[in-house]
């Protein structure tokens, strides 16, 4: 689920008006489904073949503090501190860069995290995808005067405050793990929509967490790395990394659980494409949080569990035509559906473009369909386009593949 990218200024435009203390207790109450439906496919990893050799290491199944009882069943996949670098630091600047020695020469990174689809449809708070294209990134010096500066907040409507900004949360729990006595200022740059349901917040996080790192010479470990996100997260939102996760690490991710973190990395096919259109609205996430129900009956929870299964079966067979029907939301996107003008009309548009399922990015107002190959998705895109436009909603849409690097470090200047 996205988050509220920091500040929370009155926007007229913004549709909703639950307050943050609702959102989270219904957040709770609907992590006691989530766990059930993450074991249910957990289980059927476990026991599935494994299709996805030759795609190497990187699509590989990836799982961080893997519970004892399944330890032996997964042997065969590598934790995420095994595989190939994800979070890419230059070989220039490693642990060998002292502290002291970047705040003499006033050393600067740019740290890049991609934007993400969470809950793909009926993976509510378990599934997300990172995404090519545009991004958050974060500039981030060392300075002598303990704490963290924001010099550039990234849009005339987030904060400088540090204490309510993404970034600036997340570096300063860098900071406080690392243990480092030092400041950090630091210069956002937005590419993502606020309050758009594309993982915004979770990239300025992840984004200001990496940065800060890279500049204590890389002391945290991805796992605390993203701890370390999660804080912003929840501090503004909830506690969910259906967002957090992509956007670190890339590709797309099952979350088995967060306490401990438990992440599997799914198989990404080729030709999948995710189509993204946004309406020119804003829907917080808080607010789309609220209208969450608090219980479903068992039909809806096996529904729900049976389409998030058969995702990851398309993906690990490599059968995207699988997916057809599987994109089956039955808890979040009735719910949130009322407080989305235009998004039923889109929808059924890209379905009938040919998309091979289409629901609420995150907790929207961004709409996503996937498609098999670059022309159906043009097609889709423009389907989406025009429905939107034709209920009075003026929208954009991209086609994006999947961002399998995640976060990164873009430049280290002196």
């Amino acid at each position: 689920m996205e988050v509220d990218d920091g500040g929370n200024p009155p926007r007229p435009a913004i549709i909703g008006a639950a307050d943050e203390a609702t959102a989270y207790e219904l957040n709770t109450d609907s992590r006691e489904l989530n766990p059930c439906i993450s074991l249910f496919v957990t289980r059927f990893l476990v026991f599935a073949p494994l299709k996805n050799e030759r795609r190497g290491a990187c699509n590989s199944p990836v799982k961080v503090s893997l519970r004892p009882s399944l330890t032996r069943a997964v042997a065969t996949a590598p934790r995420l501190s095994e595989i190939s670098p994800i979070v890419r630091t230059p070989s220039t600047f490693s642990t060998a860069v002292t502290t002291s020695r970047a705040i003499e020469t006033g050393l600067v990174v740019r740290a890049f995290a991609p934007g993400s689809t969470g809950n793909i449809g009926p993976g509510l708070d378990i599934l997300g995808c990172a995404l090519t294209g545009p991004g958050d990134a974060v500039r981030a010096r060392l300075t002598v005067e303990p704490g963290v500066r924001v010099d550039e907040p990234g849009h005339p409507d987030l904060t400088r405050d540090p204490n309510r900004h993404a970034s600036a949360i997340a570096a300063a729990e860098v900071l406080r793990r690392a243990g480092a006595r030092v400041g950090i200022v630091l210069s956002v740059e937005k590419g993502l929509p606020l309050s758009g349901g594309q993982g915004g917040s979770a990239a300025s996080a992840v984004a200001g967490a990496l940065a800060t790192n890279t500049l204590l010479g890389s002391p945290l470990d991805q796992d605390e790395l993203l701890r370390a996100a999660l804080v912003a997260e929840e501090r503004l939102a909830g506690r969910h990394i259906d967002n957090l996760a992509p956007a670190l690490f890339g590709g797309i991710v099952l979350i088995r659980s967060i306490d401990p973190i438990d992440i599997i990395r799914l198989p990404v096919p080729a030709n999948l494409r995710v189509v993204i259109v946004h309406p020119q609205m804003l829907l917080r996430t808080t607010d789309a949080r609220a209208v969450l129900p608090a219980t479903i009956d068992r039909a809806t929870a096996i529904a729900q569990a049976a389409a998030v299964a058969t995702i990851v079966a398309a993906l690990y067979s490599d059968d995207l035509s699988r997916l057809r029907g599987a994109i089956d939301d039955r808890i979040a996107e009735p719910a949130r559906t009322p407080l989305l003008p235009g998004f039923a009309a889109a929808k059924a548009a890209a379905l009938a473009a040919g998309a091979l399922g289409s629901s609420i990015s995150g907790g929207g107002p961004s709409a996503f369909a996937l498609v098999d190959g670059d022309t159906g998705a043009a097609a889709v895109m423009d389907a989406m386009v025009a429905a939107y436009e034709a209920h009075g909603v003026t929208a954009s849409g991209r086609v994006a593949g999947i961002d399998e690097v995640g976060a990164r470090i873009e430049e280290v200047n002196a």
